[in-house]
């Protein structure tokens, strides 16, 4: 972040071009980070040190949410031992997500066609698509 720190992005945060500062991805995976996870405590020091920075920027780390991590589904993830979530789930959990006012936006993060070419997925991922058409427009600088 220090490397950033001087850069000028308020116009760019200002008029939208930058939507958010992705801090982190997936602190959990050792492997990635040198045999070590990343503490949740390093995550939030991290974010709070990029909002004394750009104070108005929306911050962004890619971790489970733990509740998640049992999921019942049966279905394979993208990684040894986790799991991908049901139609079902997705629908459930998409749903309270997009059933908030102040969520900004809504994604998937990576691709799978062997889940998402699943008649039930398809049919879940139309439904969160509708939902997220017709919630109430919100800016992500809150």
């Amino acid at each position: 972040m220090d490397r950033y720190r001087n850069v000028d992005f308020s116009a760019y945060i200002d008029d939208g071009t930058i939507v958010g500062h992705f801090v982190i991805d997936e602190p959990q995976f050792a492997s990635r980070w040198g045999g070590k996870v990343i503490p949740q405590a390093t995550v939030e020091a991290a974010a709070a040190y990029s909002k004394q920075i750009w104070p108005t920027l929306p911050t962004i780390v890619n971790a489970p949410a733990h509740w998640l991590a049992a999921s019942t589904s049966g279905f394979h993830g993208n990684y040894p031992g986790k799991w991908a979530m049901s139609a079902a789930e997705l629908r459930t959990y998409g749903a309270a997500l997009l059933s908030q006012s102040h969520v900004c936006g809504f994604g998937m993060w990576e691709y799978r066609s062997a889940y998402y070419d699943r008649a039930d997925v398809k049919s879940a991922m139309a439904d969160l698509s509708a939902r997220a058409r017709s919630h109430a427009k919100t800016s992500c600088r809150q």
